[in-house]
């Protein structure tokens, strides 16, 4: 535990001052180009910033109403996001209250998830909702305006969905008792289903998913289920080698 709140801490460090800076700094043009829902990404930031935020707080709990620790993370949440709106008016951009209620949105469907969803299952949830968002917000194509950082976004954010579907998937192994054939078709049917309802989502809302794009989310589940594999063998046959010594 004392690792992973370490873990969560700096990562909610690199977050905070990152959004920090991106709210306090002129709008980037490529934002209007390709107009871009502004609300969804104040949604999104703050969904990922209350989920940080609890992570580093309380990593192995569960939100719990009835216990002290909620109460003063909350107020944190909103003060931080009312403070963010209002600062911005002095670095040329403006103070919106619509603004300030996507934020709300984000957090308290942060608080939600975090409500009834252990840190593992949370951590999915959130990184598969931000993906989806952030792949269906733009009106206009992402790949033509910024195709190597949007191909990067698919490459990293797939390989990290499917890790952390493997990393939840084995705490789960040995008490449903799956084999190792049925462990690498959970692995891999569930992020690639997940592929497909981004993809089926971004037809249905008229947003653009292109083909290099899918090819490379596709890649990226795939190496990751096959480093898994290969991790998973290593660790099978070190395993079986110590027991003969031992027999």
């Amino acid at each position: 535990m004392k690792n992973k709140k370490i873990i969560m801490t700096v990562l909610l460090a690199v977050y905070w001052i990152a959004i920090f800076i991106l709210t306090h700094i002129p709008i980037p043009q490529v934002i209007y180009k390709a107009n871009v829902s502004d609300k969804t990404l104040h949604f999104v930031a703050y969904l990922i910033f209350t989920f940080l935020l609890w992570a580093a707080v309380s990593p192995d709990k569960k939100i719990n109403w009835h216990k002290l620790t909620i109460w003063w993370v909350m107020p944190i949440l909103i003060a931080y996001g009312a403070i963010d709106e209002w600062l911005q008016q002095y670095v040329g951009r403006s103070t919106d209250l619509t603004d300030f209620f996507a934020n709300m949105k984000g957090v308290a469907a942060g608080l939600i998830l975090l409500s009834f969803l252990e840190f593992k299952s949370c951590f999915i949830m959130v990184t598969g909702m931000s993906i989806l968002a952030i792949t269906t917000l733009a009106k206009e194509n992402l790949g033509e305006l910024m195709p190597k950082i949007y191909s990067i976004f698919h490459l990293f954010g797939y390989g990290f969905f499917t890790q952390l579907w493997i990393w939840k998937l084995c705490q789960y192994r040995n008490k449903i008792n799956l084999t190792q054939l049925k462990w690498i078709i959970f692995a891999y049917a569930f992020a690639l289903g997940f592929l497909a309802t981004v993809i089926l989502t971004t037809k249905l809302t008229g947003r653009y998913f292109e083909l290099r794009n899918m090819i490379i989310a596709f890649a990226a589940i795939s190496v990751t289920v096959a480093v898994n594999i290969l991790a998973l063998a290593l660790s099978n046959k070190k395993t079986a080698k110590a027991n003969a010594k031992n027999n």
